[in-house]
């Protein structure tokens, strides 16, 4: 599954094969842009300290961003 990451601009920040190894890179988990990837929100990452936009190939963007509760 190819994975793109990309700025509020639509400037790309990187290409990966996976949500693990896009996760891995942006110091993050993939869970969490996974749920990104499937919504329309945009993602703050710590690592880089911006919001950005998470595009995985085959997923459609539907609605927000549904976060897991305890």
């Amino acid at each position: 599954m190819k994975v793109q990451i990309l700025d509020l601009e639509g400037t790309p920040l990187g290409s990966f094969g996976s949500l693990r190894k896009a996760a891995e890179a942006m110091q993050t988990n993939h869970m969490k842009l996974s749920r990104y990837a499937k919504s329309t929100d945009t993602v703050f990452i710590d690592y880089l300290g911006i919001e950005v936009e998470v595009y995985s190939k085959g997923l459609i963007k539907e609605g927000n961003v549904v976060h897991p509760s305890a």
